[in-house]
């Protein structure tokens, strides 16, 4: 058992149904595959502080034939608060249904654009974005018949030059469809367009950051930006992600975050060794030692919320 670690993020699959140009998913392995009941009840069972799983990784979960089994399994030895991302594609009525009679106590969509065209451009040529909204007032509304507050369900995007000028249509449905929470994400260090003070021109983003938490109040919508990088900023911000967290993909292997899914970044396979001889090997000993001295490990390069300074409080969350 280990006492460490109170939070995982548990992969179930790196299968995925949509092809976005921005998601690290094109740039891992093409072997894809699903995780199994085995790696669920180590899981479940070898972390006797365990908190809270979050089942995402660069897969969709809903994918996986055998989700709200996983669910009930994780939830059946002990109190966990367990939560979800998904692309929302999938949440068809009778999926929606078993996802609020479940244990679920959040689910996190991803919904990166507001219009079809782009959404066909960049993120699936295959699915319509309207189809997605009203998958998403589906979940909502079996969760009003219920009478139930959980799961919580909020909207994720991932902040880009492409989206700029959709986030305040994504920030009207939220409001019109009375979602919980609404916030943005940098992008991924893995992919090739990583967000810079270049990309979006910071007077431009100042004045949209401005507009969205206006538009957000108004709408009653609890709503964030992440933090943005500063150019010449080499300030480390505390994490504590490797004291406390863990990213397990879906074979097993024990990564330093969801944002470093390469395998080549695994301290060790949790069905080759226990656990507490990986946190014991002298690459994670070595890694959190790095991290906890304000010295960045090498797979933390880039990391958008390690390496940044927070720009002014308009970029805070909403109140």
């Amino acid at each position: 058992m280990c006492n460490q670690i109170n939070s995982i993020q548990l992969e179930l699959t790196n299968k995925c149904n949509f092809s976005c140009k921005k998601c690290s998913h094109n740039a891992t392995s093409s072997f894809k595959e699903f995780a199994s009941h085995k790696l669920v009840e180590i899981v479940s069972t070898g972390f006797n502080n365990l908190k809270h799983v979050h089942l995402s990784g660069i897969g969709e979960p809903l994918l996986h034939p055998e989700l709200f089994e996983i669910i009930s399994c994780l939830s059946k030895h002990r109190k966990l608060f367990l939560s979800i991302t998904t692309n929302g594609s999938l949440l068809s009525e009778s999926i929606c249904e078993k996802i609020v009679e479940s244990d679920l106590g959040m689910i996190d969509i991803s919904l990166d654009y507001s219009s079809e065209v782009t959404f066909n451009q960049n993120i699936s040529k295959n699915y319509s974005l309207n189809k997605i909204h009203s998958n998403i007032a589906t979940l909502l509304e079996i969760r009003a018949k219920t009478q139930k507050r959980k799961p919580k369900i909020n909207l994720v995007s991932v902040l880009s030059t492409v989206n700029l000028n959709e986030i305040a249509n994504i920030i009207f449905f939220a409001g019109k469809h009375k979602i919980d929470n609404y916030y943005l994400i940098n992008y991924n260090p893995q992919v090739n367009e990583v967000y810079t003070p270049g990309n979006i021109a910071y007077p431009e983003l100042q004045s949209k950051s401005i507009e969205w938490r206006q538009i957000a109040k108004e709408n009653n919508i609890n709503f964030s930006l992440p933090p943005f990088p500063v150019a010449d900023c080499d300030e480390i911000i505390n994490c504590n992600w490797l004291n406390n967290s863990i990213f397990i993909n879906c074979r097993g292997d024990v990564l330093p975050c969801c944002l470093r899914t390469d395998d080549v970044y695994a301290f060790g396979n949790i069905f080759e060794k226990s656990f507490a001889e990986i946190w014991s090997s002298n690459y994670y000993v070595q890694s959190r030692k790095s991290l906890n001295e304000n010295r960045s490990p090498p797979f933390c390069k880039n990391c958008l919320q390690l390496h940044n300074r927070l720009l002014p409080k308009m970029f805070d969350r909403n109140k």
